[in-house]
């Protein structure tokens, strides 16, 4: 509904006005009346209607000087002026204020409804063209961020050796990606929300907010971006070297203001990393990591809440030195022997060793010879292995991101280890297993006939000798004993439950020698058929 305010000084006038069109029916709402120019202004200050009805003589502001006020005050309304045959010159000057619209005394019911209704699709082209300005306005600007994100993960997708090639230009980065870096200090800060067991959905709702938190942190500086890892959202922002102090406020107000909304949500916690300060534009990528690396300085320092990467004199030693070519070698031969129980205890021996034998060892070592071990693990997988692991990789991420202690990220890579190991042992078991069992039971199903090694061999597509050994192994018989077993089970059931002779049984379970069979059944049941019939039938 667009709203409409009728001002006139005889009330008689006002009354109708509002009564003399169906304004609802139309899709006007009338919002008020006043009778002086002052009041009409404290209406149209209050309730900033679309349209405004007014009289040109009134006490207080007359018309001329109501829509003056109405225009300094920037609230854009239509206005109607109102005025009889001998105010129409007076009336005329309005127009130089932008108002096209008035009605001559006594007003006509039909002129009033043919006014409005102009009005009416003036304000709808009007709003439609708001809305388009709108939302190209909010594609130009989104199209700008995905640019200037893009630059970010680029920086991100560097080689973590590497900063940005030592050629590249700021300028030059400005122009392709549409950012606004200037001479001045770089930071990054990495936003990292812990979560602490199952939260549902509102992790998700949590993430927008914190967003829009991120976007306004980011507005007065010369230049900043934001994207999401897979765990926080990172920050690159570029400063006036003399904000420092300032910027270290601003850091301090955005934990705050995430702190406090977090607050409402069980289960989630904030925690900021920030990077040392640079004036090197290339040095941007080092900005972000070292963001990204103070977060995990939390292990040692869990009531931190903001952690200055430049505050913290850690030894950190790359991850060679810690698992060595030998040590590397070992853990794969315990993988490969099935071995969880003691590929869990090279991931414990690398640790203690950090833990103890390095002083003041970086959280970031431990963080990266976990990982390290991990990917040395689902390196051995094949692709079908590596889906099948997909959701316990997951969790294992999930619990790397968000522990916050040493035996916990220690504990969760030692379980992901030894559940990958075991799926492994049990898959290969199975693969073994196929095979005997698809063997079995043709042997069950077609005992009756002639049936040679190679012909089973043939069925499961693997080499004789091979399947020989396999089956044995797996059910403690050769194939040849799988057979008399499964004729003599047969040969029990038909002497116990049919009234067949020994000769037409020992041809029905494939022997066709009745002596012979008779042997084979006293030997291996310890009676003879027909003992066997009189025993059991």
């Amino acid at each position: 509904m667009l709203k409409v305010l009728i001002t006139d000084d005889e009330q008689m006038i006002c009354n109708l006005i509002a009564n003399i069109l169906d304004w609802e029916d139309m899709g006007f709402q009338i919002i008020g009346m006043a009778n002086t120019g002052t009041d009409a202004f404290d209406i149209i200050q209050k309730e900033k209607p679309d349209v405004v009805i007014s009289d040109i003589r009134m006490p207080g502001y007359d018309g001329i000087q109501l829509i003056q006020k109405t225009a300094e005050a920037g609230i854009q309304a239509v206005f109607v002026m109102i005025s009889g045959y001998k105010q129409f010159e007076y009336a005329q000057n309005a127009m130089k204020y932008g108002v096209k619209y008035y009605l001559l005394k006594p007003i006509s019911e039909e002129k009033l409804r043919e006014t409005m209704m102009e009005i009416g699709r003036e304000l709808d082209v009007k709003q439609q063209k708001i809305v388009e300005e709108r939302h190209l306005r909010r594609q130009v600007q989104e199209a700008r961020d995905k640019m200037k994100r893009r630059f970010l993960t680029t920086v991100l997708a560097a080689n973590e050796k590497d900063n940005l090639e030592s050629d590249i230009s700021r300028n030059a980065v400005n122009a392709e990606y549409n950012t606004e870096f200037k001479d001045g200090e770089y930071r990054a800060v990495f936003v990292k929300v812990d979560i602490r067991g199952a939260v549902g959905k509102s992790a998700e709702y949590l993430q927008d907010k914190i967003e829009q938190y991120v976007e306004k942190f980011g507005k007065d500086f010369s230049e900043s971006i934001s994207t999401y890892t897979h765990s926080g959202i990172v920050v690159l922002f570029n400063y006036k070297n003399e904000d420092e102090e300032e910027i270290k406020r601003k850091i301090e107000e955005l934990w705050t203001d995430l702190d406090d909304y977090v607050k409402n949500f069980e289960g989630f916690s904030v925690v900021i990393g920030v990077s040392e300060a640079t004036g090197q534009f290339k040095e941007t990528r080092k900005c972000i990591v070292e963001s990204m690396d103070a977060v995990k300085y939390r292990i040692k320092n869990p009531e931190s809440k903001i952690l200055y990467y430049d505050e913290f004199d850690y030894q950190r030693r790359p991850v060679g030195t810690i698992i060595t070519p030998v040590k590397r070698q070992n853990y794969l031969a315990k993988i490969e022997s099935g071995s969880a129980e003691d590929a869990a205890a090279c991931i414990d021996e690398a640790v203690r060793m950090i833990r103890y034998e390095i002083t003041n060892y970086s959280p970031v070592m431990l963080y990266d010879t976990l990982i390290y071990y991990v990917d040395l693990l689902n390196k051995t997988l094949d692709k079908a292995q590596k889906e099948k692991m997909e959701e316990y990789f997951e969790q294992w991420n999930e619990r790397i991101d968000n522990e916050r202690t040493e035996l916990k990220l220690t504990e969760a890579t030692k379980a992901y280890v030894t559940k990958v190991i075991q799926y492994v042992q049990e898959e290969k078991k199975d693969k073994d297993i196929r095979p005997v069992r698809e063997v079995k039971t043709y042997l069950e199903e077609n005992y009756h006939q002639e049936i040679s090694l190679n012909d089973l061999a043939d069925i499961v597509s693997l080499n004789a000798s091979y399947l020989s050994a396999l089956f044995k192994k797996e059910t403690g018989m050769t194939y040849t004993e799988y057979v008399m077993f499964c004729r003599l089970e047969k040969a029990k059931e038909l002497l116990a439950d049919t009234g067949k002779s020994i000769a037409e049984i020992a041809d029905a379970v494939g022997y066709h020698d009745t002596r012979h069979f008779s042997k084979l059944f006293t030997r291996n049941i310890g009676l003879k058929p027909s003992e066997y019939r009189k025993l059991y039938s």
